[in-house]
């Protein structure tokens, strides 16, 4: 009997460390699984903490090489419009008579030239008269050598430009030695020049308009109207 109630002790107790050890190792699991389960999202932490910074740094690197993009295509831009900055087109007068003055300061010859002035009607004759006009221009200002048909090329110098009667304009002529001759016109609202568009010897296309403001003063502006070289793109 004693036998049997020590044996049944005996199983009980080591029921309950059998019960104990399955407890504890179940936490020794747990516990285990929770540090795995920590250790993989501090990983997973750190993985995205570099993304992220490998992403701010490619970032930065893209920014800074478009800054420098961009400051080459702005010296660029300033470099060419530094280049036939001083192109003008003018009204220009000898006694009675009144001429178009080109002056070219450049080291290279300027291509497709067209020039808009405001000119007396009767200094010119028309086939039908349907005139010498683009009216897409703000008053209609006579087109110099023609509608559509631009000088394919001027050198470097000063070239003189005045009307006949059998064709609108005469082909440029530089401007004689005595250039005193010949003196600029700028309170003439009848003679002036309203706007100029050549081409550089890139390729590129610019534009210069002369006028008035709302207060009556003289401005003009100098714009780049259509880019051949891809670097002056944004500045059209």
């Amino acid at each position: 009997m004693w036998y049997d109630v020590v044996s049944a002790i005996s199983n009980l107790v080591m029921a309950a460390f059998a019960v104990i050890a399955g407890i504890y190792a179940k936490g020794q699991y747990d516990e285990a699984k929770q540090q795995r389960e920590l250790a993989l999202r501090q990983e997973q932490e750190e993985r995205r903490k570099e993304a992220k910074q490998d992403e701010l740094a490619l970032q930065q690197q893209q920014q800074h090489e478009r800054e420098l993009i961009e400051a080459r295509n702005r010296a660029l831009f300033l470099e060419r419009q530094r280049e036939i900055a001083h192109v003008e087109a003018f009204a220009v007068k000898n006694g009675g008579n009144y001429a178009v003055e080109l002056s070219v300061p450049t080291e290279a010859s300027i291509y497709e030239v067209k020039v808009w002035a405001q000119w007396p009607d009767e200094d010119f004759s028309y086939d039908n008269a349907a005139g010498n006009r683009d009216s897409s221009r703000d008053g209609n200002p006579h087109v110099a050598p023609g509608k559509n048909r631009p000088w394919r090329m001027i050198r470097p110098g000063n070239w003189l430009v005045s009307t006949t009667h059998t064709y609108p304009w005469t082909q440029p002529e530089p401007v004689s030695a005595d250039a005193s001759a010949w003196t600029p016109v700028y309170a003439d609202e009848q003679h002036k020049v309203v706007e100029l568009e050549f081409t550089d010897c890139y390729g590129n296309k610019w534009r210069r308009c002369y006028g008035r403001n709302k207060e009556g003063q003289y401005v003009q502006s100098f714009v780049l109207i259509a880019a051949k070289e891809p670097e002056l793109a944004d500045y059209v």
